[in-house]
């Protein structure tokens, strides 16, 4: 015979069990951010050096210059951030939803997020832009425009505006997922779980 769990205890699990990926973010974004600015700094100061660093083949051709190396550490440092922060928002939403198939007992392929999502409503609160947390993660694993489009109008600031001259340039290209939009998304995760209620 299985025995319920208290509330309490089903509070300090969800929430201590998020707070550990929230930490592991945040360690894993300073880390991030400091190899972004060593970056942006070594090739300021390399330009403001007045070296020119070149290299030519033997019929005249540039083939590198220490200026484009430092240029391309800065740009793969920054997509190593985007990436980080965009995995952390995955990390955030499946721990939700492995917590609400264990608390709500709704395990089976059928069970989406619809469907796991009212379950967990009728046991505890949820935060309404839930819904648009599950977006992000569907448009991080699968790309698709059309989810980028329909999480445009109900996340606006994922996205930055186009670049003068781009033309229309998608949606998809335009998600920047910032530091601060991963830690909304862990708040939105803490909000749609068991939490601290007067008489539970």
């Amino acid at each position: 015979m299985m025995v319920e769990l208290p509330r309490s205890f089903k509070v300090f699990e969800f929430r201590s069990g998020l707070e550990v990926i929230r930490e592991a973010f945040r360690a894993s974004d300073a880390t991030m951010d400091a190899a972004m600015r060593s970056a942006d700094e070594a090739e300021m100061a390399y330009l403001d050096s007045g070296e020119d660093e070149e290299e030519y083949d033997e019929d005249g051709i540039l083939v590198w210059t220490k200026a484009n190396e430092l240029d391309d550490a800065s740009r793969q440092a920054l997509i190593a951030s985007r990436a980080v922060r965009e995995a952390f928002v995955t990390a955030a939403f499946h721990y939700w939803e492995r917590s609400a198939r264990s608390l709500t007992g709704l395990h089976k392929a059928t069970d989406t997020f619809p469907v796991l999502r009212k379950a967990m409503k009728k046991k505890y609160p949820v935060s309404h832009r839930l819904t648009h947390v599950n977006i992000l993660n569907n448009l991080l694993k699968h790309g698709s425009e059309g989810h980028a489009v329909s999480l445009s109008t109900k996340w606006p600031e994922l996205f930055r505006p186009p670049l003068s001259g781009r033309g229309n340039v998608p949606f998809r290209a335009r998600l920047t997922v910032s530091a601060s939009h991963v830690e909304e998304v862990f708040q939105i995760i803490l909000d749609s779980g068991p939490a601290d209620m007067s008489g539970s």
